[in-house]
């Protein structure tokens, strides 16, 4: 029968989560194609005009005539923190009117708002910064792409420190030339956001889990571990107990190198190997840490009986200068022993040492021809849990 366990998970530091050896896993560096949600143009001359569903996009630099494209682009899934290696925005340039744009600037914009490209128009269009983010010029003929470096823009909206409203471009000319695009309304030659991602390299083997080598059944047990990732992400670890090779648990996201503390709850007795994985805010993820091996108890077992004394039970020609000992302990490995010695030639028996750690007293010198009374010796054994064992013995004391 599989064993059962609870997961809780505890505040050991100021902020904290809640809550087989694979290959490491290695993202590496992806191209990412995007095309547009929404793209549209915008004219001066037909301030109130959509032109959402047109199969073309346009740029023209004219008093009172001045026209202008929008563009989004939905990178929602690329997650935050990943590195952007560069971004290019793209658009095919196919014919012009007017006169020959060839030399003149075209900029690109970051939109500061938001915006419809079945809505849009001159009147209502949205805020966008006057800084450029990036510019091109038109060749000397149509037929080709032109693209802008928006990498940036696309770092900013990945990480979350701008919202994405896209691009608005811009024609910086004297002269009357309009110039056209296709747009994703044509069917071909679509705008395009074009994304590299550098390399992500996942986090380091996480430690060993730190904890406890024993414990008991319905009692938190902490455990903790930390790893650090090579690019400075943030990490969050995955833990197992059952055996079954795949993560029981995960938390919450670390910084890199920092202490992740969990608490674990047991509901049943038995043997637990615990081992944990990290994980990157990019999705690298790193090799299984090494096993703690875990002993679970029904309940705090108590202490062992003393056995085993020297001098033997009803020794006699015992030297008086003899040390006495015995053999003791507990099962639950991290629980501390303590002793209390009782010892003496008459009743009652006086304590003689208090809390001693390791089973062995020196009584001094003995006197000769004496047993202690009623030939027993009484040594207590004791642990906090008040679980109390009594070794019995006789000692006759050799005539030296």
């Amino acid at each position: 029968m599989r064993k059962k366990i609870g997961i809780l998970l505890v505040s050991m530091m100021l902020v904290t989560s809640f809550l087989v050896v694979f290959p490491v896993e290695i993202v590496k560096a992806t191209r990412n194609i995007v095309y547009p949600t929404d793209d549209t143009y915008i004219t001066q001359y037909q301030n109130n005009t959509n032109y959402g569903t047109e199969p073309l996009l346009s740029t023209r630099d004219y008093p009172n005539w001045v026209i202008q494209t929008l563009i989004r682009f939905d990178i929602s899934s690329i997650p935050s923190g990943t590195n952007i290696a560069y971004a290019k925005l793209n658009l095919y340039y196919y014919y012009y009117n007017d006169g020959n744009p060839v030399g003149d600037m075209v900029t690109a914009h970051r939109i500061t708002s938001d915006w419809d490209e079945l809505t849009v128009t001159w009147n209502n269009q949205p805020s966008y910064t006057s800084e450029i983010t990036a510019s091109n010029i038109f060749p000397s003929a149509p037929g080709f792409w032109i693209e802008w470096n928006v990498t940036t823009d696309v770092q900013n909206y990945i990480d979350g420190t701008q919202s994405n409203f896209g691009w608005l471009l811009a024609a910086h000319s004297t002269s009357n030339e309009q110039a056209y695009f296709y747009s994703k309304e044509y069917g071909n030659y679509i705008p395009y956001l074009e994304i590299e991602i550098e390399p992500n390299n996942p986090p380091n083997k996480p430690s060993k889990p730190a904890g406890p080598a024993a414990g008991w059944t319905d009692t938190v047990i902490v455990f903790s571990t930390s790893a650090t990732d090579p690019d400075g992400d943030q990490v969050k670890y995955g833990w197992e107990w059952t055996g079954d090779n795949n993560v029981d648990g995960w938390t919450g996201f670390y910084n890199s190198g920092a202490t992740c503390h969990v608490g674990l709850i047991f509901d049943e007795i038995g043997t637990y190997y615990i081992r944990v994985k990290a994980k990157d805010s990019i999705g690298a993820v790193s090799n299984w840490s090494d096993i703690k091996t875990v002993q679970i108890f029904d309940e705090n077992q108590p202490p062992n009986t003393p056995n085993n004394p020297e001098p033997d039970n009803h020794a006699k020609n015992v030297d008086i200068n003899t040390n006495l000992s015995w053999t003791g302990g507990d099962p639950d490995v991290d629980d501390t022993v303590t002793y209390d010695v009782y010892f003496g030639s008459m009743q009652p028996l006086q304590k003689v040492a208090s809390n001693i750690s390791t089973p062995t007293y020196n009584p001094g010198t003995l006197a000769n021809s004496l047993t202690t009374p009623s030939h027993k010796t009484c040594f207590l054994f004791k642990i906090i849990s008040n679980a109390v064992h009594c070794l019995m013995y006789s000692l006759k004391i050799a005539i030296l």
